[in-house]
């Protein structure tokens, strides 16, 4: 589970699970099995974001290599094998456009994922209201519990 940049870095962990592309340094070898992923208003898609500023402080000197930011960009794992994923959004989303995730919970039910898409309205980046907080646990409790967890 994350938020912002941790929803991306949980895609990311989440979607490879046993692709080891970037573990370099990893001496793990056993294999990995991902239960769920929790993504609260993540970036799943960095190609879009020419002139975003935080995506060039991100990817730094690869910002302009597109086979890179495509390989960072979690929407580009999923598959029919991917584990469910939870999704949290605030429609009014300033910094985390609202249709990175759209497009995520789109791409995940084209290829069959158990997934479910909480869509805050009027919703910020990551700025909800206590309901909202209670509901999104409550929901996200819930969603793990139809997966046995």
């Amino acid at each position: 589970m994350g938020g912002s940049a941790g929803g991306h870095l949980a895609l990311m962990g989440g979607l490879l699970a046993n692709d080891r592309r970037f573990d370099a340094n990893c001496t793990y070898g056993g294999v990995i099995k991902v239960a769920a992923i929790i993504n609260k208003y993540g970036v799943a898609d960095l190609t879009p974001f020419k002139n975003w500023k935080s995506a060039k402080i991100w990817l730094g000197s690869k910002f302009g290599d597109l086979e890179f930011t495509k390989a960072v960009s979690p929407i580009n794992y999923v598959n029919s094998k991917s584990p469910p994923v939870f999704i949290i959004h605030g429609d009014k989303d300033p910094t985390v456009p609202f249709s990175q995730s759209e497009k995520l919970y789109q791409k995940l039910i084209d290829n069959g994922v158990k997934t479910e898409f909480m869509i805050v309205k009027d919703g910020q980046h990551g700025k909800f209201d206590y309901q909202t907080k209670l509901d999104f646990k409550n929901r996200m409790w819930q969603f793990l519990n139809t997966l046995g967890l």
